[in-house]
């Protein structure tokens, strides 16, 4: 679980969410790629939903998690994924930014990588 105590816009994280969705080139979304690490992958959903299903006495009262369902990830993806959308929430980067970040490669890897802590793997098929 990961706390924010900055103001977030949801609605405009939720709708970043989905850019995510098909087919991209995560080049951007990976720490330390290999020269043979294939990056284009498929994201067939992701979406910020409110959390009704994990439960803890520490949580706050309104908490959301980010649902994301793929045929894989790479080193780190998921966490480079939420660092983006929390930049989106803070109005640090726009939607266009977003996108464009799966349409080409910055010549600067994104620094803001979300805390693993409140990574859970919900199944595997």
């Amino acid at each position: 679980m990961t706390v924010v105590q900055e103001s977030l816009d949801l609605k405009l994280m939720q709708e970043g969410a989905n850019c995510f969705e098909g087919e991209h080139n995560f080049i951007n979304y990976v720490t330390k790629p290999s020269k043979s690490t294939h990056t284009v992958r498929v994201i067939e959903k992701c979406q910020i939903v409110s959390n009704t299903f994990y439960t803890a006495n520490f949580f706050p009262k309104n908490s959301y998690a980010l649902q994301i369902t793929s045929n894989g990830f790479m080193r780190n993806q998921v966490r480079l994924i939420m660092g983006q959308l929390f930049k989106l929430g803070k109005e640090l980067i726009t939607i266009t930014d977003l996108e464009n970040s799966l349409n080409e490669k910055h010549s600067t890897p994104f620094r803001e990588i979300a805390p693993g802590s409140g990574l859970i793997l919900h199944s595997i098929q």
